[in-house]
């Protein structure tokens, strides 16, 4: 009977560490205070998003197979498909205010098929105004040169209160300047305007922010609302690093790289040090230009790894150059084996004698 028991003990200790096991993997992929949002209360139409981050805790890659919704007011979007191991992706819930309105909430369900099946709830919640109207629902610059400024507009529209209003708006971007004024006003109805600079200080690259309104309305006293930026630099170049795996001194290889620019250039000099580049640029000046360029190694030695920069140099205004990373590993060349000669060994007449 002792056995029978102990051997019971032993089949429910096994039965509860399954699902103990299970619970601390998905705590890894993403805890659980990080598995719920809540978009509190947004207006109308006004883009609403947030990114759930997926860690990766397998020493394989990790495949996020889908996601579904519970509710048509949110719409989930993988945005990193594979995940390396011990990397973090994202995946995207948008709220969708244009369509709904009133106490909302979802559930999410995300499958994860590789390096084993898997399946995590996350789930956001929120309450969409319909007497706030936001139009267009995100401040989107689209692309902006570096060092260039832009300004876009947007309209609130508020139906209810006749003495509701918005008394001020701030950023929390300082490149990003912005001003509201109210356009009309009519009995429990009232327009204003939101006037948005990008300034010339934003930094090269995506520039996502938001800016609040703020209200005298107890239930809603900060509208916020998303700011979108692609900041173009005057020179970019893709890919921004180039790895060429092993190579030896004197090896050719080949690279492909996409030149852009705010105008049209011509490319004067490309240079890697210990390296030895050949290139052959288009004739005529572009904003965009496919260059081939042949890379050789020039120094001969040991087995290393190499880390370089690439200068790509141009005519641009105040010979604007961009640089790029390369790495290689440089293996030593093999040296041609060393002929060697028999050696004759003279002996006396004396020290002949001695072997008879």
């Amino acid at each position: 009977m002792r056995i029978v028991a102990l051997g019971g003990v032993m089949l429910t200790l096994c039965s509860l560490a399954i699902p103990v096991f299970a619970e601390s993997l998905t705590e890894q992929i993403i805890p659980a205070q990080q598995r719920v949002h809540d978009f509190g209360t947004v207006a109308r139409a006004a883009k609403t998003e947030h990114r759930f981050e997926i860690k990766n805790p397998f020493p394989q890659r990790m495949h996020l197979q889908s996601i579904s919704a519970s509710c048509g007011c949110t719409t989930p979007i993988i945005e990193s498909e594979w995940i390396e191991p011990g990397q973090t992706g994202t995946v995207m819930a948008r709220f969708n205010t244009g369509t709904f309105s009133g106490d909302r909430k979802a559930s999410l369900n995300l499958f994860i098929d590789q390096p084993q099946a898997m399946q995590l709830q996350l789930n956001v919640k929120g309450y969409i105004r319909s007497d706030i109207v936001i139009n267009p629902g995100e401040l989107n610059f689209g692309t902006v040169a570096e060092g260039a400024s832009k300004q876009i507009e947007a309209t609130i529209e508020y139906a209810g209160k006749s003495d509701w209003q918005i008394s001020s708006i701030s950023s929390n971007a300082d490149f990003i300047q912005a001003e509201v004024a109210e356009t009309s006003r009519s009995p429990g109805r009232v327009t204003y305007k939101v006037s948005a600079t990008i300034l010339p200080g934003a930094t090269a690259g995506t520039q996502a922010t938001q800016l609040t309104l703020h209200t005298n309305d107890q239930r809603l006293k900060a509208v916020p609302l998303s700011c979108f930026a692609q900041v173009q630099p005057p020179l970019s170049v893709h890919p921004p690093q180039i790895a060429l795996g092993e190579m030896k001194p004197g090896q050719q290889i080949q690279q492909r790289l996409l030149v852009k620019g705010t105008e049209p250039f011509h490319i004067t000099e490309i240079l890697v040090p210990n390296m030895q580049v050949k290139f052959d640029p288009p004739a005529e000046a572009k904003a965009v230009q496919f260059v081939n360029v042949t890379l050789i190694p020039e120094t001969d030695g040991s087995t290393s790894e190499v880390s370089a920069t690439m200068i790509i140099k141009t005519d641009l205004e105040g010979d604007r150059q961009i640089a790029l990373d390369v790495s290689y590993k440089l293996a030593q060349a093999k040296q041609p084996p060393i002929e060697t000669q028999p050696v004759r060994t003279r002996f006396s007449d004396d020290e002949t004698d001695a072997f008879d």
